[in-house]
C-alpha cells in the first residue's frame, strides 16, 4: 500500500468493509550465506550493503536495518530524477519473508484480491482480471511515516531507524481504480460500511504485530487504485508486489 508505516485506525467492525491481498516476503541475500528471514548474519562479518541485502539495489543506499530492511536514499541521488527508479528506492516493510528480498517480478499466478465485510458475501479477484480492467496511471510519493526521525530524535527520544530526509520516493504507479474493481464484482456494499482497511499476507508473530491500514471509503473509492505496475514495469516484491492499494 502507498504508505510504508502507518497504522491503521481501530475501527468497530459494524463499519469495516475488508479487502485482503497476498503479499510475498523476502529473499536470500546474494553472495552471501543464506539467511532465514529475520536470522542476523554471523557475528563478526561486515554490515551488508544494500546491493547484497536485495540483488539490484544501489550499493551506495543507507543501511540502518539489515535484518528486517530499513534502506534509505541519501538526497542527493533523489534529486537526480524526477521518478525514483526502483534501484534507488527506499525500502520499509513491515514483517520479513522468505521469497521476496529481490527487484524481481513477484511470482503472480495464483494471486487474488478478496473483498469481505460488510457485503453480502465475499467476492475475489484475480491478476488476469484486474489486468482486463481499464488501467489508470498515477504519479505519487511513497514516505514512511518515520521519514526525519533523526532530526526529532536530536531534541526527544524517538524509537525506530533514525531516518534522515531519504525514507521516502517518486513513482508512477498503473492499474485499475479500486472503484472500477469494486463496481466489477458488484459486492453490494452495506450502506453503514465507512472506512476501508485493506490487509497483507503478514500475521501477528512474536516479535511483529498484525498491520492493516483503514481509510475513509468515500476517499478510497474517489482516489485509489489497485496498482499491478511501478515505474512501467511489474512491482517488485520487495516493493510490494505484485499488486498495492
Amino acid at each position: 500500500m502507498p504508505h510504508e508505516n502507518n497504522r491503521g485506525l481501530p475501527l468497530g467492525r459494524r463499519q469495516i468493509l475488508g479487502i485482503g491481498a497476498g503479499l510475498l516476503g523476502w529473499a536470500h541475500l546474494p553472495g552471501m550465506r543464506r539467511l532465514r528471514a529475520g536470522e542476523d548474519p554471523p557475528a563478526g562479518a561486515a554490515a551488508p550493503t544494500a546491493a547484497q541485502i536485495i540483488a539490484g539495489k544501489d550499493p551506495r543506499l543507507l543501511v540502518h536495518n539489515a535484518k528486517s530492511p530499513e534502506i534509505e536514499t541519501p538526497l542527493e541521488l533523489l534529486r537526480a530524477q524526477r521518478v525514483t527508479p526502483k534501484e534507488l528506492l527506499f525500502v520499509r516493510n513491515n514483517q520479513t519473508f522468505p521469497g521476496a528480498l529481490t527487484l524481481a517480478p513477484a511470482a503472480a499466478e495464483d494471486w487474488r484480491v478478496e473483498l469481505t465485510g460488510l457485503v453480502e458475501f465475499p467476492r475475489a479477484i484475480t491478476i488476469a482480471q484486474l489486468r482486463e480492467l481499464p488501467q489508470v496511471e498515477r504519479e505519487v510519493v511513497l514516505q514512511c511515516s518515520g521519514n526525519g526521525r533523526a532530526f526529532v530524535s536530536r531534541t526527544a527520544p524517538a524509537q525506530g531507524a533514525p531516518w534522515s530526509r531519504g525514507a521516502m520516493g517518486n513513482v508512477k504507479f498503473r492499474g485499475p481504480l479500486l472503484k472500477q474493481v469494486i463496481e466489477s464484482l458488484q459486492p453490494h456494499v452495506d450502506r453503514t460500511a465507512r472506512f476501508l482497511t485493506a490487509e497483507g499476507r503478514d500475521a501477528a508473530t512474536g516479535e511483529a504485530a498484525d498491520f492493516e491500514h483503514s481509510v475513509p471509503l468515500g476517499d478510497a473509492l474517489e482516489r485509489a487504485l489497485l496498482a499491478l505496475e511501478m515505474n512501467g514495469e511489474p512491482i517488485p516484491a520487495v516493493h510490494g508486489g505484485p499488486v498495492r492499494l
